[in-house]
């Protein structure tokens, strides 16, 4: 059977060292202890992995950056991205002031049609008042992000994000090419028998 798989290039800009522990972390939870993480370390700040969401498969490249300059910095990088997810402090407005200037540069040089994610942090979700949720809408809203979400640091649930990306993704390759769907999920299907091939996401 022929190997066909979705490939996606996900950047993630902002906190970058708390940002590529919690992909990880996520990613080791949903794993039995006889199991490897399906994916490997592209390069100092790079991971891939190998996803089955509804017996789909994708490969998924995922890249953290500090901040919007380190990722226009590298031209070689920047211009093929499906998704970029910028992550901020919710409570904070340097955090967000910093967001509009770094995303709006972004914008002006992406010219492709990319999935742009919000995602804010707080310390408690239980504890957050309304006006902080109220103004990262707002934020979202007014830069046009498609998605945006409110995570606690101490306990950042991220399938939701990664269920969201893929469902989108899902339904435009099962739109734009039918036939090219069929046989990926066919292959999916097959690599679902075969352990520590691909982390499947549910």
């Amino acid at each position: 059977m022929k190997r066909i798989v979705y490939s996606l290039r996900c950047g993630v800009i902002g906190l970058k060292e708390f940002s590529a522990e919690i992909f990880r972390d996520y990613l080791k939870s949903q794993l039995n202890d006889h199991q490897f993480i399906p994916g490997q370390s592209v390069n100092e700040r790079a991971y891939e992995f190998f996803i089955l969401y509804r017996d789909l498969p994708f490969k998924i490249e995922i890249t953290f950056f500090e901040n919007g300059d380190m990722f226009l910095e590298n031209r070689s990088l920047r211009d093929n991205y499906d998704v970029i997810c910028f992550l901020i402090e919710a409570q904070t407005t340097e955090s967000s002031d910093n967001l509009k200037t770094e995303y709006k540069q972004i914008k002006q040089v992406l010219s492709k049609d990319i999935m742009y994610v919000l995602i804010g942090f707080t310390g408690d979700l239980n504890r957050i008042v309304n006006s902080e949720r109220e103004h990262l809408i707002s934020i979202g809203e007014e830069l046009d992000f498609l998605y945006v979400f409110l995570l606690e640091y101490q306990k950042p649930d991220i399938s939701q994000i990664f269920k969201k990306i893929f469902r989108d993704f899902t339904f435009q390759f099962k739109f734009s090419s039918p036939e090219l769907f069929e046989r990926a999920k066919a292959y999916g299907e097959k690599m679902r028998e075969e352990k520590n091939k691909f982390f499947e996401l549910n």
